[in-house]
């Protein structure tokens, strides 16, 4: 499975995640209450897949919350 990660902001975060039936487009939105992102467990993943995707989303939120002064972006 192939992931991009499109944009990482404080706000919202955008993955575009290549699955067996399609491209999917993961975001992720800062709420009032932590953070927000669609379900993706019945999509066309593996086992596998979906814990590794969630433990990089954990990871963006992480850096969503960073208070660094440099706002880096990734698109390779």
């Amino acid at each position: 499975m192939n992931v991009k990660v499109k944009k990482v902001s404080f706000d919202e975060s955008v993955l575009e995640i290549y699955t067996k039936s399609g491209i999917k487009t993961l975001k992720i939105t800062k709420t009032q209450y932590g953070h927000s992102y669609e379900d993706f467990a019945k999509w066309d993943i593996t086992d596998e897949q979906y814990y590794a995707l969630e433990e990089l989303v954990n990871n963006i939120i992480e850096r969503m919350k960073n208070n660094s002064v440099l706002n880096v972006s990734w698109e390779c």
